[in-house]
């Protein structure tokens, strides 16, 4: 957590998403968001398998959005087996 005087929200609040870009209002960043999956026999996951995840993790954090996603896969054991990852910032908009 980068900022830890936001009070958490409940697990399930709702989030806006910026997948590229900002937000044209103001912003504090106040958390670093870290979403992992593993899968195998040669099933992919996509953002959308890690969102719910992510979104949990922000409202925990006390953030009213996400910026900044970064996404990273790769694959092992003989491409049997495949690892995404997600990375993000969780943000406050100022009043």
């Amino acid at each position: 957590m980068l900022v830890s005087d936001h009070a958490p929200k409940r697990p399930d609040c709702q989030i806006e998403i910026f997948r590229k870009g900002h937000p044209v209002r103001q912003f504090d960043r106040i958390s670093r968001l870290d979403v992992h999956i593993e899968r195998t026999y040669y099933v992919r996951s996509r953002f959308e398998d890690a969102l719910p995840a992510l979104q949990k993790e922000a409202c925990i954090s006390g953030a009213d959005a996400i910026i900044d996603v970064q996404e990273q896969s790769s694959t092992f054991n003989m491409s049997e087996s495949n690892m995404y990852h997600v990375t993000a910032t969780g943000i406050r908009f100022l009043p």
